[in-house]
């Protein structure tokens, strides 16, 4: 989920979301910004105006090794709190992070490592380590990288699928309900979301538009390769995983599996 302090990148405002999962009868919200954690405050007070249980969050720019390439300074994943250690060590792995730059703080998995606990953590989308392996065609090497994540968080490492409707998306998910059947790794099913409502779309355009720096009305205007970017209810994610995953009980049980992320997660205070 990225609200409004992912700059020039989402579009929803923290209290619009929780709003929304409360009408949508939703009984947590994590929230993963780009990088940035200037969120959690108001997450915290609007979700105990609704009722709702917060979880804290951060996407993070992961490199492979101790310090970022071109490759690799894009790569993303998600950590979250699943308590007040775990919120404390997410702080401190952000702070951290700004030792490794490359046009933007970096962590890697050595960070991780040293401030594993009270973390849960998740392979993230299409522009994360697993799924870039995947999409490359080195499935061993995404096989080594989630060994690698599982060792230091064991079943607190969760590999995602998404249901954006874009052909690389097809591929990762295939891919990676293979490699979750294989490394024996639990799937939750992510909604990639960068506005509150369908039709923020053209609104959320101009913002990326804005980001780069261009007009609206360039052919070469910067933009995401599908409109799939709202806060989907529940439904909607099963009717947008159709086509894109074969087996229907793979989606389920992956849309099952993120109340287990829930209970795992203790109501924090902020």
């Amino acid at each position: 989920v990225h609200t409004e302090y992912s700059p020039l990148d989402g579009l929803s405002k923290v209290k619009e979301l929780v709003q929304r999962a409360k009408e949508l009868g939703m009984t947590a919200l994590a929230i993963t910004d780009h990088h940035h954690m200037g969120g959690h405050k108001d997450l915290a007070i609007e979700c105990e105006k609704e009722g709702i249980k917060p979880i804290f969050g951060c996407e993070f720019y992961c490199c492979e090794g101790d310090t970022p390439t071109k490759e690799d300074s894009n790569r993303h994943i998600i950590v979250l709190a699943k308590n007040e250690q775990g919120l404390q060590h997410l702080y401190q792995i952000y702070n951290e992070s700004f030792d490794t730059f490359y046009r933007k703080p970096h962590i890697n998995i050595e960070l991780l490592k040293k401030y594993s606990g009270g973390l849960i953590v998740s392979s993230a989308c299409i522009g994360g380590t697993i799924a870039q392996h995947l999409l490359n065609g080195r499935y061993e090497d995404a096989k080594k990288w989630v060994s690698k994540f599982k060792d230091i968080f064991g079943d607190d490492y969760y590999l995602e699928v998404q249901p954006n409707d874009i052909p690389d998306q097809y591929i990762v998910n295939k891919e990676t309900l293979r490699l979750a059947r294989e490394t024996k790794t639990k799937v939750i099913a992510t909604n990639d979301i960068h506005y509150t409502y369908k039709d923020d779309c053209d609104v959320h355009e101009v913002l990326l538009a804005l980001q780069v720096k261009q007009k609206w009305d360039s052919p070469k205007r910067f933009k995401f390769p599908t409109n799939d970017y709202w806060f989907k209810t529940y439904d909607e994610m099963v009717d947008t995983f159709i086509g894109s995953i074969s087996d229907k009980k793979d989606y389920i049980q992956a849309l099952e599996n993120t109340n287990e992320i829930v209970n795992k997660c203790d109501y924090v205070k902020l």
